[in-house]
């Protein structure tokens, strides 16, 4: 049977039985590339990094293939391993300003004032969602990054259903801690 044919679970078992991993990744590479550059892109905004972080994901998958089991989805676990490598990447750079971020603030189509307040008033959110408790911070992060609430299930491997309520919970709980202000939220 030709690799191109092979469904994920057959061409990762022939890998796991054979060895040769090196095949089966050339042949998922390809496939979910995209996919994965676009989940790490949706948390990360930074092309080139999202980039990166795809690589670094199909390093992983490569080096971790052999302990996939088969007769799991393999969808869900790249993107559970991109979904990681991402958040890690954002939990490592949030603090860090970048030139685009200077270029903004000097920008003479901007005030610099407004653009300060709004980066402080991200800033302050930001650091309310990650003192709170992880399934909130993981979701509030998301959303932030502009994601929906079904692709932040997919990402999560939760129902779409528990996304939105806990949603609804992490704007519950900032509105607290900003005593009932959420303009911006």
């Amino acid at each position: 049977m030709a690799i191109e044919t092979l469904t994920d679970a057959e061409l990762i078992s022939r890998a796991q039985k054979t060895g040769n991993y090196k095949s089966a990744i050339e042949s998922l590479y390809p496939k979910y590339y995209r996919l994965t550059c676009s989940i790490a892109y949706r948390i990360i905004k930074n092309y080139e990094d999202a980039g990166e972080i795809a690589q670094d994901c199909m390093m992983n998958v490569y080096k971790n293939l052999g302990k996939f089991d088969a007769s799991k989805n393999f969808g869900k676990w790249i993107k559970r391993i991109v979904y990681n490598k991402s958040i890690d990447y954002f939990r490592r750079k949030r603090d860090f300003v970048s030139l685009e971020d200077i270029e903004d603030m000097i920008d003479s189509r901007h005030n610099p004032e407004q653009l300060l307040k709004r980066k402080e008033s991200s800033k302050r959110i930001s650091e309310a969602i990650s003192s709170l408790d992880t399934k909130f911070s993981e979701i509030g992060k998301l959303l932030l990054e502009g994601a929906t609430y079904p692709e932040i299930a997919e990402m999560m491997e939760i129902n779409p259903n528990t996304a939105r309520w806990r949603g609804s919970q992490l704007r519950k709980k900032l509105k607290k801690k900003f005593n009932g202000s959420t303009k911006n939220l």
